[in-house]
């Protein structure tokens, strides 16, 4: 008897600090993926708010590789009818103007290009609606090693980051526990998110970093796989706690992919090894149950 109050009392504790910890992160949800059920349990709690999701897709829905005003314009005018509007709007391009301005280095003509396009873009989204608060995904670029830290370096977003509203590093989880071990997870944790938290500072800039219940897909072995709970717990229990002079994350975003990716990563092998029995591989029981401790 008394062991099992001794477990239902650590089992409380470490609830109590999940709690604890997120209670002043803002959870923001691409809520048109879910169904209404689970938008109703996204409204009953405050710490879970929307975000407006600005894909390549629909700034530039020929793939052209080029954003025209008009399709930019349109793309807000669907994605964000109120003119008033004051969502978080998270603008998402990684083709090519993506790929030189973390490829080039600084004072580079097609870093600059790049950069100056990315801020086009920024500034049409903030003409169109000036109320909303537009960061772009995964810049700065994250890192796993110090020696990929570089493609950060020399002030290559400095013109950026003066536009944008936040600050929006991709904190994904690239490797489970299992495989690379705690200790070097809760490092690219921690010098990815301190290394925009000080951007951050310098720019008077929120940080807002996104975060995702599946492994990253570029993992060969476990690409696509759910992160096991406790491990996504302590995740977001470690950006809640990271800080650098004494700044911290204001909120995540989490990414919830398309129905055909999503379909795609839960036929893999072993996916409900990672959950409780009663829970469904679908997106919108995995959302509940995966927010469901950290939002309460």
């Amino acid at each position: 008897m008394k062991s099992k109050i001794v477990l239902a009392t650590v089992l409380a504790f470490f609830l109590f600090s999940a709690n604890t910890c997120t209670k002043d992160l803002t959870f923001y949800v691409l809520d048109t993926r879910y169904d209404e059920a689970t938008r109703a349990f996204f409204n009953s709690n405050e710490n879970i708010q929307p975000y407006v999701y600005l894909g390549e897709f629909a700034i530039d829905p020929r793939k052209t590789g080029k954003f025209e005003e008009s399709n930019i314009v349109s793309a807000i005018n669907n994605y964000i009818p109120d003119p008033s509007a004051t969502s978080v709007v998270s603008l998402n391009i990684e083709s090519d103007i993506y790929k030189k301005l973390r490829d080039k280095k600084t004072g580079d003509k097609e870093a600059k290009s790049a950069s100056d396009e990315f801020i086009r873009i920024v500034k049409i989204i903030k003409r169109e609606r000036p109320n909303v608060q537009v960061g772009i995904y995964g810049i700065p670029f994250r890192f796993f090693y110090s020696s990929q830290k570089g493609v950060n370096d020399g002030g290559k977003f400095d013109e950026l980051f003066k536009v944008v509203d936040y600050i929006s590093p991709s904190l994904y989880m690239m490797y489970p526990n299992r495989q690379i071990g705690t200790t070097k997870n809760k490092a690219y944790i921690e010098s990815n998110l301190k290394y925009a938290l000080e951007l951050g500072e310098k720019f008077g800039k929120p940080v807002i970093p996104w975060v995702w219940h599946i492994i990253h897909p570029s993992n060969k072995e476990y690409g696509g796989n759910l992160v096991d709970k406790s491990e996504f717990n302590d995740y977001l229990n470690l950006i809640a706690t990271t800080s650098f002079n004494g700044l911290k994350a204001s909120g995540v975003l989490v990414w919830e992919p398309s129905d055909a990716s999503f379909n795609t990563y839960m036929q893999r092998v072993g996916q409900q090894r990672s959950l409780k029995s009663n829970v469904n591989l679908d997106k919108n029981s995995l959302i509940k149950y995966y927010l469901e401790d950290l939002t309460k």
